[in-house]
């Protein structure tokens, strides 16, 4: 059988008599561990050690490159905004007065970032009737677009 595989007896029988090894046994257990706590948890080590599993992180790390497995790491929000932001700031029309005297008279909005999985950075545009006090519209865009006075008239 040894000439047929082309490898030599020694090799054989070395391996044929091979006992498993406490570190194997223990890398095995981490490698499943660390399978089971990616499907559920963001940080894998924080959770085996308060699973009272005892490892390394550069443990950890081999295991997840060994399972071809990757963190699931997200964007930090970086601002859009220019240099020249004074030139860019809208005309203060209503100098802090918010009492309105007709419906329509006065509006004002807002626009909320919210970060999604499938399309990154969505935005909430919500704008408000300063009479009624009633939010008069809701806009919900993926991509961010520049609200003129135009679009509600």
């Amino acid at each position: 059988m040894c000439v047929v595989f082309k490898i030599n007896r020694s090799s054989y029988y070395a391996n044929l008599n091979k006992k498993v090894t406490k570190t194997a046994l223990r890398h095995k257990k981490v490698s499943q561990a660390v399978l089971e706590t990616y499907e559920a948890h963001n940080k894998i080590y924080e959770t085996l050690k308060k699973l009272d599993i005892k490892c390394s992180l550069k443990l950890i790390q081999k295991i997840m490159q060994e399972l071809q497995i990757k963190s699931i790491t997200r964007k930090k929000y970086k601002s859009q905004t220019s240099k020249n932001l004074k030139e860019q700031l809208a005309e203060n029309i209503l100098k802090q007065n918010f009492k309105s005297e007709s419906i329509l008279e006065k509006i004002v909005g807002d626009i909320t970032y919210i970060q999604t999985k499938d399309y990154g950075w969505c935005y909430l545009a919500s704008f408000l009737d300063l009479y009624t006090n009633e939010i008069i519209e809701i806009k919900y865009q993926v991509q961010l677009l520049i609200l003129t006075k135009e679009v509600f008239i």
